[in-house]
């Protein structure tokens, strides 16, 4: 198969801003700070490019299908997007314990919302510095967690110096002084901790529109590691697409010195897909959560027959695709098929380049094809004329008010041109009486 991301709705040629090195992250961005009427509208028609090899005219028979997935882990707008990034713009707030609630309201603009990632640290919850000592079976050294690149091995029974904990992993300083990462569960013992989380984590989900709880879910505190990613997971919610969610945590069983903190970034530091965004905590200035949400595979927006599709020339056309919200990653999929036309199948894909602000086109296995799909969309938007109107008579009140001679003067032109047209209109009138 072949697939082709892509971002929906209009304001293209703002978001790239002429600028052909656009990353699809800054498009993203460039896009949602557009205005809304400026980035909005209603997919109205899909097409891409495709051919048969020595077309004769006949029914194609290739048994491919198109489909349009969404990719919502390919959109950036979130606050959490880069896994080992920790700016120092970002801040950790206030304890999070007994009454106090954190909560961030978000639109979702996918379906399938199964849950929602965030930043915790419990002050010291895994360890302190000190001496820890290596388990029977040794341990694997990283620069980074979980996915870094390899420093060495630690043999079993090593004693070495652990700094901090970081993802369920310990920071440690190998003899040679470097510093590297081995997992928390590879040590038979380890400097005692600073503190002890007083509870489970308490969630809540609720649908803004129904004014109603949808889900409810706790973390134990055993699973709630110092400075890591925190997975929190639900029953998934398959309409959740353009549905607006407030998310409420708190850790009501823990006293102060018990609880944990999360992290937090100013507001306007990040453009994600919400209409409101706050964190409740009277003692910290406004700011986003950083969060990302968990979504789980959706079927296809779109699933049809390739043969079936109309067509334009090398075009191949989708005439009523579904309802897409503005600012969502899609991606076209071409699925072959096993019809006797299926090898004379050919794509349009551009030759060694992507457009502004695009993503190469790909296999199912991620294999990189040597350029992107040629996909074309067109879209249909909602004008307030009215609105329009209205606002250009109360600019033309204000200048006429400004410049009274002026006015007089276009007024009598605008009369003029008015009576003249009055008059062709009629000698017209009469010429065709006339010929009758």
């Amino acid at each position: 198969a072949i697939v082709q991301p892509f971002v929906a709705g209009t304001g293209y040629s703002d978001a790239i801003a002429n600028d052909p090195a656009t990353t699809p992250a800054e498009f993203q961005q460039r896009q949602a700070a557009l205005p809304a009427d400026a980035r909005s509208g209603q997919l109205r028609e899909l097409r891409f490019g495709a051919r048969l090899r020595a077309d004769d005219g006949a029914r194609w028979q290739t048994g491919a299908r198109a489909q349009l997935v969404y990719a919502p882990e390919l959109d950036t707008r979130w606050p959490e997007s880069d896994f080992h990034a920790w700016p120092e713009s970002d801040r950790w707030l206030d304890e999070l314990s007994g009454s106090r609630v954190v909560t961030e309201t978000f639109t979702s603009p996918y379906p399938q919302l199964a849950g929602v990632t965030v930043r915790v640290a419990t002050y010291g919850g895994d360890l302190t510095p000190g001496e820890a000592t290596v388990g029977p079976l040794g341990a694997g050294v990283l620069d980074l967690p979980l996915d870094g690149a390899p420093l060495g091995t630690l043999a079993a029974g090593q004693q070495v110096m652990v700094t901090s904990a970081l993802e369920g992993w310990a920071q440690l300083r190998l003899p040679d002084g470097r510093t590297g990462f081995a997992p928390l569960s590879a040590f038979v013992s380890l400097p005692l901790p600073a503190r002890r989380v007083g509870g489970a984590l308490h969630i809540v989900l609720r649908d803004v529109g129904a004014g109603e709880v949808l889900r409810v879910t706790d973390v134990p505190a055993a699973k709630l590691r110092d400075n890591s990613h925190l997975d929190i997971h639900f029953e998934p919610l398959p309409d959740s697409a353009g549905r607006l969610y407030t998310l409420e945590i708190s850790l009501p069983d823990a006293q102060p010195g018990s609880g944990i903190t999360l992290r937090a970034t100013p507001s306007g530091s990040a453009t994600p897909p919400t209409t409101a965004v706050r964190v409740d905590n009277p003692l910290v200035s406004p700011a986003n959560l950083v969060y990302r949400p968990i979504y789980d595979a959706a079927p296809p927006a779109l699933d049809v027959a390739l043969d079936d599709l109309p067509r334009d020339g090398d075009w191949l056309r989708v005439s009523a695709p579904p309802a897409v919200g503005a600012g969502a990653v899609v991606a076209l999929r071409i699925a072959p098929g096993t019809g006797p036309d299926a090898g004379r199948l050919e794509y349009g894909v551009t030759s060694d380049r992507v457009p502004f602000g695009g993503w190469v086109a790909h296999t199912d296995g991620g294999t990189p094809l040597s350029g992107a799909l040629l996909v074309s969309t067109r879209y249909q938007r909602s004008v307030a004329v009215g609105a329009i109107a209205r606002a250009g008579l109360w600019r033309l009140r204000g200048a006429a008010r400004a410049d009274i001679a002026f006015s007089t003067l276009f007024a009598l032109a605008l009369l003029g041109l008015l009576g003249g047209a009055a008059r062709l209109t009629l000698g017209g009138r009469r010429i065709a009486d006339d010929g009758r």
